[in-house]
């Protein structure tokens, strides 16, 4: 078996290119090949599938076209953009999001933002629909605030989320093949609402309770994910909050010695 392996010219550093040594030891270790090209590559050859680590959405198309290709182009775009996933996932419990309406110049209406305020009330949660690693969310408190905050933005399409009280703590579930393979909780550091480890989180391993697990198994299939890494708030009442089509997971490995690499490769070899 013969694979290729996507991941992205502009990201060649270790936060992402180690995820692909994982992937190529796994793939090595059940007897397939894992061979590793960017996007901004001529790819050439045959092969039995495409693990695309990346959000070249176009390139992972024309792949489609000539293999089987993980996760799929859709899956990846809907989860590139917070305001499609909201879509796709409007069936599902979630905190009560906006999306804003697209626009060609200026930035976003007053009456439209009056509209937010009224219906999300504050503080309510900023986030641009394109962004990762907690970067470019934002919690607003006032008016002032979120008009301040729009007119930042520009033409960029934002997502207005409501502000749900976790303590700072959200869950990332790991998904492969509808199974959850492992969880972790993570806690804010102080003085920040967001939970994600690249803004100075903290994480512990976490065994989700089955409404948690079944949440996000759905919204994998809501997406299209093969594979996903899910966020969300815990509780009596879990809400998803994103779905991540390319999770990292290089803090899993370290925290619980837990490789989902080989989660992925078991998925995929089985799939193909």
């Amino acid at each position: 078996m013969r694979g290729l392996y996507i991941d992205n010219a502009g990201l060649q550093i270790p936060k992402f290119t180690e995820h692909r040594e994982l992937f190529k030891e796994a793939f090595a270790r059940r007897g397939a090949e894992l061979c590793c090209a960017t996007n901004e590559e001529k790819i050439s050859g045959n092969y039995d599938f495409c693990l695309f680590y990346d959000k070249d959405v176009a390139l992972c198309r024309f792949l489609e076209k000539r293999m089987p290709v993980f996760n799929s182009s859709r899956a990846i775009a809907v989860c590139d953009d917070k305001g499609l996933t909201a879509a796709e996932l409007s069936h599902l419990p979630m905190p009560k999001q906006i999306v804003s309406p697209l626009i060609y110049s200026g930035s976003l209406s007053e009456g439209f933002l009056l509209r937010v305020g009224e219906e999300l009330g504050f503080p309510l949660v900023v986030k641009a629909a394109k962004g990762s690693f907690g970067a470019q969310v934002t919690l607003v408190r006032s008016r002032e605030e979120l008009f301040a905050q729009a007119k930042r933005a520009g033409t960029s399409s934002l997502v207005f989320q409501e502000y749900v009280e976790a303590n700072g703590e959200d869950i990332r579930l790991y998904v492969a093949g509808e199974r959850i393979f492992a969880g972790l909780k993570r806690k804010a550091a102080k003085g920040d609402f967001r939970a994600n480890l690249s803004v100075g989180g903290s994480m512990t391993p976490y065994e989700p309770t089955a409404r948690e697990a079944e949440l996000a198994i759905e919204a994998c299939r809501g997406v299209g994910a093969s594979f996903a890494g899910v966020d969300l708030i815990g509780g009596a009442r879990p809400l998803i909050l994103e779905v991540n089509s390319n999770a990292h997971f290089k803090n899993l490995l370290l925290g619980t010695g837990r490789n989902y690499a080989d989660a992925v490769a078991d998925y995929i070899l089985k799939s193909v």
